[in-house]
């Protein structure tokens, strides 16, 4: 196949059959996100990654995507569910209960919660929750549901048309990366890139953890504001791109993913550079073993705008047909 399969690794896939699975399927990569997953339970996965090369004598790409220093919410003893019309508090503590309606938003990201303004946006789990700022004060902010969910401990959030200057790598991120490179990992993902100077640190890290066999390879994922700002820059400092439509669909609104999407895809091949489509290709197959009419026109799209890798994410980790969202891929 000229247009490559990635798929992430995660409950779902978590045993060695589901990987072999994977490999005779002909995927080329596998990805593993490590805000979600231990530097043991990465461990075991690379040892049946290595395991299932043999039996079908094949060799693909690993893949480490760090976390990045997104903005998340604190811990939350049980999850919260919300519904639209429903009245919520943004506020500065580290934990709260479910049953107080409160988010809880660290210390850390105060100056998040102070740049909110009336009418901003608030976006979580890709989009599908949103939270509309009703007013703003200095250690909290009235929010109002506009649709239903469930919001859980740690998760990312967005604020709609609003750009953050966060460090490209957290302490954790430099653990990570320095697994990824004794674990000879092929590519590494680094999140929330913002300027073609985010890359150079990145490399300047890998140039220090690494020895004269170390090689491992930087994906920028495009999505924020000043990643697309800078994209030209970004492309031709970094050795791939990732085109991260769940994030871009938050902070720029859905309805801008398609010509993003276009406009990342041509730069990148004009200059070069691999280029990877994500998120939600067969979101419908987290539950349903066919995907949908538009997921299969949406695959097809973004093979012809030359797309050299389609990633599936919550398809192979979480979802109930792991091994037959790749099937409908490979087709």
């Amino acid at each position: 196949m000229r247009t490559k399969i990635i798929v992430t690794l995660g409950p779902s896939s978590n045993n060695y059959e589901m990987i072999y699975s994977f490999l005779k399927e002909g995927v080329d990569g596998l990805r593993i996100n490590f805000a979600h997953t231990s530097h043991s339970l990465a461990s075991k996965w690379i040892d049946m990654i290595k395991k299932a090369e043999k039996a079908t004598n094949r060799k693909i790409a690993i893949i480490g995507d760090l976390q990045g220093a997104s903005i998340r919410l604190g811990i939350i003893d049980r999850p919260l569910e919300i519904w639209p019309g429903m009245k919520l508090k943004l506020e500065i503590r580290d934990r709260t209960y479910a049953n107080d309606n409160i988010l809880p938003l660290p210390q850390a990201y105060e100056d998040v919660l102070r740049s909110l303004e009336p009418n901003d946006i608030i976006s979580m789990d890709d989009g599908r929750i949103r939270l509309k700022v009703i007013n703003v004060s200095e250690k909290y902010a009235i929010l109002k549901a506009e649709t239903t969910g469930l919001i859980k401990s740690h998760r990312a959030l967005v604020v709609l048309g609003k750009d953050f200057d966060l460090p490209v790598l957290t302490s954790k991120d430099i653990e990570d990366l320095k697994f990824m490179i004794k674990k000879n990992f092929t590519y590494v993902g680094v999140s929330c890139v913002r300027k073609p100077q985010d890359i150079d640190m990145v490399r300047k890290y890998i140039k220090e953890f690494s020895t004269s066999q170390n090689n491992i390879r930087i994906i920028a994922k495009i999505e924020t504001i000043s990643a697309i700002k800078n994209l030209i820059s970004i492309i031709e400092n970094s050795d791939a791109i990732l085109v991260a439509r769940g994030d871009l669909g938050m902070i720029f609104g859905l309805e801008n993913i398609p010509h993003l999407q276009k406009e990342i895809v041509y730069e990148s091949i004009r200059r070069g550079r691999t280029v990877i489509v994500a998120t939600q290709l067969l979101d419908s197959m987290i539950n349903n073993p066919v995907p949908t009419r538009s997921e299969v026109v949406d695959i097809v799209e973004a093979v012809n705008e030359g797309a050299d890798a389609l990633m599936l994410t919550n398809e192979t980790a979480i979802g109930k047909y792991p091994l037959e969202a790749v099937k409908w891929l490979k087709k």
